[in-house]
């Protein structure tokens, strides 16, 4: 892939690759080729609106984030109810949030090795909560988890208790004793 063009003449060669590149698409006739071609077109036609590639495609969230900002979301909360699920298996939500708060902290501090680097582990989810984007909070755990209360778990998640025990999840290879 060529860098991106920083003169005029660069500018236009690139539009006219794109030009290119959609009349062949529209020329295909498969229907997701002249979706993306229509729409890269529309693109093209209102350069002066400041319409861009994340409106044209529909991929602005409702809520004004990007659709990169919306997939790191939705890992952030798949995790979270992840560790949830298979490391605190009936705590209750603040102590969850707080222990899950704790595992970030002690994954943001330790250098990468073998219990960081074992997928499926305690400390390896909580490394990857630390890297999509900021780290959530307490409070945003807690609420990732009383949406899933609301949603599938009943009462299972938040009960707001002050205790929390974390638990080792048998079902996978990689935790073994010392990993967490």
């Amino acid at each position: 892939m060529s860098a991106v063009p920083t003169s005029a003449d660069g500018v236009e060669a690139a539009l006219a690759d794109l030009r290119l590149a959609l009349a062949t698409m529209l020329a295909d006739g498969q229907p997701a080729s002249v979706r993306v071609a229509e729409r890269i077109a529309l693109m093209l036609q209102s350069a002066n609106t400041d319409l861009t590639v994340e409106q044209a495609f529909g991929l602005q969230g409702a809520s004004g984030f990007g659709w990169k900002s919306v997939l790191r979301r939705t890992r952030r909360d798949e995790l979270i109810r992840s560790i949830a699920g298979r490391y605190f298996p009936g705590q209750k939500g603040r102590a969850i949030a707080r222990a899950i708060e704790h595992e970030i902290a002690r994954a943001r501090s330790l250098p990468r090795r073998r219990g960081l680097d074992n997928p499926g582990t305690l400390l390896a989810m909580a490394r990857e909560l630390a890297t999509l984007g900021s780290a959530p909070s307490r409070a945003t755990i807690e609420r990732v988890l009383t949406h899933e209360c609301e949603s599938n778990q009943g009462d299972r998640w938040l009960n707001h208790a002050d205790e929390f025990e974390p638990r080792r999840a048998v079902s996978s290879p990689a935790d073994q004793p010392g990993d967490r």
